[in-house]
Formats: structure tokens, C-alpha cells, sequence
């Protein structure tokens, strides 16, 4: 049970002001309180502020609450071919999942991860043109070698990257796809690519 009513009450706060403390819409808070809608943990920690509560006082002890993780999809698309210019990059909406399922492939902030879908077949038979990458942006390094989202001089980029000693070598698994050799300033690591989707169409 939500019990967002009863401490918005406990406060001497409306849904208006609540609206303006949390930044979001009153009439989300007004759905949440009838509940139509669910919570999610980011959510939870809005309100919370505003109420100046911990965010597990939002519920009651009996509710079985599942947190759940919202991935950024931002408007760009990642070339994963010859080259392709970025899209304006911005948040255009989000893809909450659990927070459960989210930690069974990454133990990356959900608030740095960002989702962004690819184009090209240099990437075959890893990432096809028309996937997803999910990419944690806190990693802008060669932590170690892996797949990351790049900026080229052709726009944004999700590649194989191999570092050397004074130079990175940039990989497509596609081999029709020749290596790139580049120094370490040359190339602006964006974030590493944690995790993609398949975007295979059916019916």
C-alpha cells in the first residue's frame, strides 16, 4: 500500500506543492495516490526529498515493492557501419526494467547508463543494423578490451577496441571491416557497451 496521502497530509502539503517540491506533475502524484500508477525507486526518492522522508516510508512494510532501473534512450544513432553523423543527442524517453534483472548483467548506476540504437552491418554477427547498445557513460576510458560507444569523425560509433601500447586498435567484427589505427587522444571514448537487444522483428 502507497501511503503517499498520508504523509502528505502529515506535512500540510498538497498535491500542488508537492508537485513543485518533487518536479513532478501533479497530476502523476494525484494517479500514484489513487493507485494507477506504480512506483518506481527513482520516483520513490523524488518524493521522498520533498516530503523529508526516507523513500521506504512511501510504502507500507506489507507492500512486496520492486525497484526497478530507468535506462535513458537518448535520440542519436550509433554507426556501426561507414559512417553515419550523430543525431541530436537527447533524452527522448526511458526503458524501466527491474532493478533485479538490471544487476544480472551490469553493476553500472542506472543514472549513467544510456540506450541508443545502432546502424550498419560492421558489427555482424554481434550487433545487426536496427539493435540496441546500452552503454555506461561513467566508463569514458579503455578500462580494458571490450566493445564501447566512440565518437569519430564520422559521428558516434559502437566498435571493438583493442589498446596498446601507445595506440588503440579499432575492430569491427564484420571482416570485410578493416582495422583502425588510431593514437588514444584521436579517438573520444564515450562509454563502454554493457549490454545490447536484438531488435528482430516477428509477425
Amino acid at each position: 500500500m502507497i501511503r503517499l496521502t498520508e504523509l502528505r497530509t502529515m506535512k500540510n502539503m498538497s498535491q500542488k506543492e508537492l508537485s513543485q517540491k518533487s518536479g513532478l506533475s501533479q497530476s502523476y502524484i494525484a494517479m500514484i495516490e489513487k493507485g494507477e500508477r506504480n512506483l518506481n525507486y527513482k520516483t520513490m526518492q523524488q518524493l521522498a526529498r520533498a516530503l523529508n522522508v526516507k523513500p521506504e516510508d512511501i510504502v507500507s512494510q506489507t507492500q512486496v515493492l520492486v525497484n526497478s532501473a530507468s535506462i535513458k534512450i537518448i535520440d542519436a544513432v550509433a554507426c556501426c557501419g561507414t559512417g553515419i553523423e550523430a543525431l541530436q543527442e537527447k533524452v527522448i524517453g526511458t526503458w524501466d526494467i527491474p532493478l533485479q534483472k538490471f544487476r544480472d548483467f551490469t553493476t553500472a548506476s542506472p543514472e549513467n547508463v544510456y540506450m541508443l540504437q545502432v546502424e550498419g552491418d560492421s558489427m555482424t554477427p554481434t550487433i545487426n543494423s536496427g539493435d540496441w547498445a546500452l552503454a555506461d557513460l561513467s566508463q569514458n576510458f579503455i578500462s580494458s578490451d571490450g566493445l564501447y560507444l566512440i565518437r569519430m569523425a564520422s559521428g558516434l560509433a559502437v566498435k571493438r577496441i583493442q589498446s596498446g601500447l601507445n595506440d588503440i586498435t579499432i575492430k569491427s567484427d564484420n571482416p570485410a571491416y578493416k582495422d583502425i589505427t588510431a593514437s588514444v587522444g584521436e579517438v573520444a571514448i564515450i562509454g563502454k557497451v554493457i549490454y545490447t537487444l536484438n531488435a528482430k522483428k516477428f509477425g
